[in-house]
């Protein structure tokens, strides 16, 4: 990236957002370390799967994170297959790993969410500005 190109807004909003996600995996692998006994007793599945699960994605965030802010070329197609694979992630914790009392609830509103902000990063990611941005085309 060039230094006087400027961020597109909605490259930055997505910066946040990521970040946002990255650090609250983060939050959940630290708090799955350290309260590893109280863990064992109450979930249905191994804390290790909250500690890998935490660490992976808190570290895929962090460094996709850097990658946007940055207009890291590689970023630009990482952010939509990452989107993609964590929104899998999610349904599949949600529908093997959850508590029934949380596997039953509001798929439908979680299913239009997951489907609209996929939508949207795939249409902020094939506007034009987003693109110069991330060096994918030449003005």
């Amino acid at each position: 990236m060039s230094a006087n190109i400027d961020r597109p807004f909605s490259v930055t909003i997505i910066t946040w957002l990521v970040l946002i996600i990255a650090v609250s995996n983060l939050i959940r692998f630290a708090r799955a370390v350290f309260q590893w006994d109280f863990l064992l007793g109450l979930l249905n599945v191994h804390p290790a799967y909250l500690i890998i699960s935490g660490l992976v994605w808190g570290i895929i965030g962090i460094v996709l994170v850097w990658g946007l802010w940055k207009a890291q070329k590689w970023a630009f197609y990482v952010l939509r297959w990452g989107a993609a694979l964590y929104i899998i992630y999610i349904w599949l914790d949600r529908l093997f790993i959850s508590s029934p009392n949380v596997r039953n609830t509001n798929n439908l509103f979680v299913s239009v969410v997951s489907l609209m902000l996929l939508a949207w990063l795939l249409w902020v990611f094939a506007r034009r500005d987003v693109k110069f941005y991330f060096g994918v085309i030449d003005e």
